[in-house]
Parts: C-alpha cells; structure tokens; sequence
C-alpha cells in the first residue's frame, strides 16, 4: 500500500473517481453527493463505534484491524485571556444551538455526531489528541520538521 497526499478532499474524489487510488480516508461530507450517486461507497467508519448516522457501517475495528480507532471533532477556540464570563457565554450558545433538533439532524445528514463540551473537556481531549498523534509519529519513526 502507497499513501498519496491530496490537497483536499475534492482532489482525492477525482483520483478516486480516475481509479488513481483505491480508498481514501475523509469525512463522510466530503464525499456526499458521489455517495448519493452512486460513484463511492462507504466502507468503514473509523471511530470505536458505529456512526448512528450510518448505522449498518461496520467500524474499521470490526472489520478486523483491532484497537482501531480515528475520530475527529470541532472546536472553538478564544484568545488566550478572554474572561470566563465571555466564553461561558460563547459555550452556553453553543450548546444552545447544538440542541435544536432541526441543526442536530442535519448535522447527522452530514455524518457528524453533535457533542458538546465544556471548555475544560474540549481543553482535555484537545491536549490527548496532540499526545496520541505525537506517540503515532514517535512509534512510526516519522521524522518532526
């Protein structure tokens, strides 16, 4: 297997879609409209458990690679120093939103599981990502610039 960079996800559909490579790894709403077509199909969702936007696709674990697991998220971040009260107040909005039924739906159209968080837990799982990614590349022996 050769893993060929892209400069983003439109590239890697045309690669794909040419049969310049066989599988990508990418959000599901990158590739959306070529799912609903016809064009790509999905073969395993990378988090520890099944998308319940897809739920008949299998994990990447389940399908045999044991311990796998690749998630994603979004956050967001204030400058350093802005009051407690103003991001208090950002998160409380956030959540707000991210409940309504109407943006949690299409946002599982889009294959994205709505969480939210505090700021202390976006801070924690900000920090163990950078500290898993950071054990990835020492175990790979990939070399930091």
């Amino acid at each position: 297997m050769q893993i060929v960079p892209f400069r983003n996800s439109p590239d890697i559909v045309v690669g794909l879609l040419r049969d310049d490579v066989q599988m990508m790894v990418d959000f599901p709403a990158a590739v959306k409209g070529q799912i609903d077509d016809g064009k790509l199909r999905l073969l395993a969702t990378s988090g520890p458990k099944r998308s319940p936007s897809m739920p008949n696709l299998v994990t990447v674990a389940e399908g045999g690679v044991k311990d796998y697991e690749v998630t994603s998220w979004n956050g967001i971040f204030a400058p350093r120093g802005t009051p407690p009260s103003i991001t208090a107040l950002i998160n409380a909005a956030l959540r707000e939103v991210l409940a309504l039924p109407d943006v949690k739906q299409r946002l599982l159209e889009l294959g994205i599981e709505a969480r939210p968080s505090s700021p202390e837990e976006l801070m924690a799982l900000f920090k163990a990502d950078v500290k898993k990614w950071d054990d990835v590349i020492i175990n790979a022996g990939i070399e930091k610039k």
